[in-house]
């Protein structure tokens, strides 16, 4: 979940909408709240990939695993949205790392969004989100004003595109560190 603005501590992007609505509590309702979730083995090669373009003297020197067992080491921690640690990390910005449940769901197991999609059914879902989006809109267009609204192919943006796909990049013990890692995202988002 993304949201940009600053809250009193700073950026508001990637903050759950709890820590959003302590500091904004009257727009809690006034959103259409929706996320995409991303399968967890995929969205690590990715990260992998995305570190690396960012540490470009340890291409070659940092392996898959060695990330793996570092952001495990993180994810274990938790603490992912205390400010005063928030942002850095040797290896990058820890609530890259977080598991996407906790944007997703309450205590409870309760989905606490009005729509969730997957990134692996990105133009779809995102178009049922635009659907939903402008029809709500529709009522407060003047009538001469109403018009479709046209919705054509989203380019994702792939800063790993070329990479390998994702099964590839994994043997028993990788995949182990992810799913001790991600257990609870890959029981209730169904991966």
């Amino acid at each position: 979940t993304v949201m940009f603005g600053t809250l009193k501590h700073g950026p508001a992007q990637h903050y759950p909408f709890e820590i959003f609505y302590q500091y904004r509590p009257e727009e809690e309702k006034n959103y259409f709240k929706f996320s995409f979730v991303r399968n967890p083995y995929d969205r690590m090669v990715s990260q992998y990939y995305w570190q690396l373009t960012r540490m470009r003297n340890w291409k070659g020197t940092y392996s898959f695993k060695t990330f793996l067992l570092e952001a495990e080491k993180l994810v274990s921690k938790g603490d992912f949205f205390n400010n005063d640690k928030f942002m850095k990390v040797p290896y990058g910005n820890k609530i890259h790392f977080c598991p996407q449940h906790m944007y997703i769901f309450d205590e409870e197991g309760r989905v606490k969004l009005d729509f969730v999609g997957r990134f692996e059914n990105f133009n779809q879902d995102l178009s049922q989100v635009c659907s939903t989006i402008f029809s709500k809109e529709a009522d407060n267009f003047p009538a001469d004003n109403n018009r479709e609204v046209e919705f054509s192919e989203t380019q994702i943006h792939n800063a790993s595109a070329g990479r390998p796909p994702y099964p590839e990049m994994y043997d028993s013990t990788t995949k182990k560190i992810v799913e001790r890692m991600y257990e609870k995202d890959l029981d209730l988002l169904k991966y």
